[in-house]
């Protein structure tokens, strides 16, 4: 018991930039699962299967008190697992999913102050003294931070590994947390340790860690005033509202004038890819694989296009690329050149008599003329 207490008491750090998102809806209940391998809705106001306990940090070496009545702790009313003792509770429920679905409603009330507020999905005891200084744990829980007196807060995706750090694995900042919300988290087995996490039906965190492969136990914690109720864990993947991921993102692209244009989109999804399509089919089109093709010898320029794909549930995600066509390389020309003789073999033949006598003939008019024109001159 007590493996998510380690979060509490590590230095963890986180920064980031904000993203301002504003809810504000009524409580929900989880989706039906179909691989459920526990469920809890309080409404018999049974929670024997829960361990409850309190850390009281001013004992030492980090005894725990196990005095403290449960009742002291949490209770349950109108069907709500509620804690209402005055500083860190902590309730506990054996788990063994590492890898599936879960779904659960929670509420953060507490007005003043810091709020502190976890939910473990996973988590594993790796000695009999898990309390600190000599003991250890391993878990990945979601970790709520509201500071000061406001509505905002920090939703975690945290992986604890005490006696170690708690790292940060991913961070989303929201306006308003405070009330009811929505949580289904999810983390694949085929693709060990991707995690998807929803609040209120719309995806928050995308995230893949794989050091967490078992787990012994699911848990709650944190200060005053918090509830959970509607708990459903499944060792399957039964919800997927996350839309398909990019393997890899298309990239700026180019070609010369005159080839044509090849590529071979991809993408994934849990539920399987359903169709693609592209913006720009006077220029492009893309087949039911992703391959995308010119639908003819594109000239000089620039072209962005989006293509989009969507899963079998109907999520879909687009991807802008640019693709540059070049001019094709101009052909240089060489200048005219005197041919070459071919040369001859054998020897030269003799020049034929006639010739010789009519050139000298044609020779000897010339002379004559020009010596009577320079007489008469």
């Amino acid at each position: 018991m007590g493996v998510l207490i380690i979060l509490l008491l590590s230095t963890v750090s986180i920064s980031h930039t904000p993203e301002v998102v504003e809810y504000s809806v009524e409580r929900t209940s989880s989706p039906i699962l179909a691989g459920i391998v526990w469920s809890e809705n309080f409404d018999d106001e049974d929670f024997s299967d829960w361990m409850i306990f309190e850390i009281n940090w001013t004992l030492p070496d980090g005894v725990v008190n196990f005095t403290i009545d449960p009742a002291d702790l949490y209770n349950v009313s109108d069907g709500v697992l509620r804690a209402i003792g005055p500083e860190w509770n902590f309730a506990m429920r054996e788990n063994s999913v590492a890898y599936g679905t879960w779904s659960f409603d929670i509420d953060i009330q507490r007005p003043d102050d810091i709020n502190r507020f976890g939910v473990g999905l996973t988590g594993e005891n790796y000695s009999d003294h898990w309390l600190p200084p000599t003991g250890s744990s391993n878990a990945y829980l979601i970790s709520i931070l509201i500071p000061n007196e406001g509505p905002s807060g920090d939703i975690r995706l945290a992986r604890n590994e005490y006696p170690g750090t708690t790292n940060i694995v991913a961070s989303y900042y929201v306006e308003n947390i405070r009330g009811w919300k929505n949580f289904i988290v999810t983390r694949e087995f085929d693709r060990e340790g991707y995690f998807h996490i929803y609040m209120d039906g719309i995806l928050i965190i995308s995230a893949v860690d794989t050091y967490h492969t078992t787990s012994e136990y699911f848990t709650v914690f944190g200060m005053a005033n918090h509830a959970i109720d509607n708990i459903t864990v499944s060792d399957t993947i039964d919800y997927d509202a996350a839309p398909p991921d990019w393997e890899p993102k298309i990239p700026n692209l180019q070609i010369t004038e005159g080839e044509s244009f090849y590529y071979d989109a991809n993408a994934t999804d849990f539920s399987g890819i359903d169709k693609w399509w592209i913006d720009d089919t006077e220029n492009f089109t893309i087949d039911e694989d992703g391959v995308i093709t010119s639908t003819h010898n594109l000239a000089v320029g620039e072209y962005i296009t989006t293509v989009w794909v969507n899963d079998t549930l109907g999520y879909m995600s687009g991807d802008a690329f640019s693709l540059i066509v070049n001019p094709a390389t101009p052909t240089t020309t060489s200048p005219p050149t005197t041919p070459t003789p071919t040369p001859v073999d054998g020897p030269i033949p003799p020049i034929p008599m006639e010739l010789i006598v009519a050139v000298t003939g044609v020779a000897v008019v010339v002379i004559l003329v020009l010596v009577i024109w320079r007489i008469r001159k």
